[in-house]
């Protein structure tokens, strides 16, 4: 719908939530904070957490520069809309920029339960999990991001340095031949595969793989 449109259908149903949340969107994209702060204002007093106008309001504050505002505005509605995914992006996107990390985890992981989570959720998880140092949930979610990457030779590798430290061998062999499927030549995928053979006894193998490489 236009402007005009959504001017005229909130006009005639002035109590429609979502109608009076979508045209203050557009007011918001064409800089009206006034009538912005007037719709949705009366939205969520009528209709407590209404996502579009909770949304709209959490936008409007961080322009104004109130994260704290915003912050409060995205809690409120989540709690009311808990499987919401654009309330739930909104406040994961915002607890990452304010570098709360367990509340952003929290958020994301929230995300990602809901069903096939977006690229977004796997890559911001995959940092936030490295940032804390926790291996275990840092790996799950590498290892979703490279089923859904088959060419992503970072994640691979990754992944088979994450299992060498691990002390899991037979995992890093198999991430570092899944690098070497992606780059043939990789270097760092060899050696990480040669470690990991050697380190299971497969010495003839190794001295195989080796002898290719040289």
């Amino acid at each position: 719908m236009t402007l005009a449109e959504l001017e005229a259908a909130h006009k005639t149903q002035p109590d429609d939530p979502d109608l009076a949340a979508r045209l203050a969107e557009e007011y918001l994209r064409r800089s009206k904070p006034t009538e912005v702060r007037k719709l949705v204002e009366a939205v969520l007093t009528r209709h407590k957490g209404h996502p579009g106008a909770a949304l709209v309001k959490a936008r409007l504050l961080q322009r104004d520069k109130d994260g704290a505002g915003a912050r409060a505005v995205l809690e409120e509605a989540v709690q009311a809309n808990p499987d919401n995914p654009r309330l739930l992006t909104a406040l994961a996107r915002l607890y990452t920029q304010t570098n709360e990390r367990d509340r952003a985890i929290q958020t994301w992981e929230s995300l990602r339960k809901l069903g096939p989570p977006e690229t977004e959720v796997l890559e911001t998880l995959e940092k936030l999990y490295a940032a804390a140092n926790r291996p275990l949930p840092h790996v799950e979610v590498l290892a979703e991001l490279a089923a859904r990457q088959p060419d992503n030779l970072a994640v691979r590798l990754q992944l088979a340095r994450l299992h060498q430290a691990n002390g899991s061998p037979e995992k890093t062999e198999y991430w570092a031949r899944e690098a070497l499927f992606v780059d043939v030549g990789n270097s760092d995928a060899c050696e990480l595969l040669l470690t990991a053979l050697r380190a299971q006894k497969k010495d003839a193998e190794a001295a195989r793989i080796d002898g290719w490489y040289k």
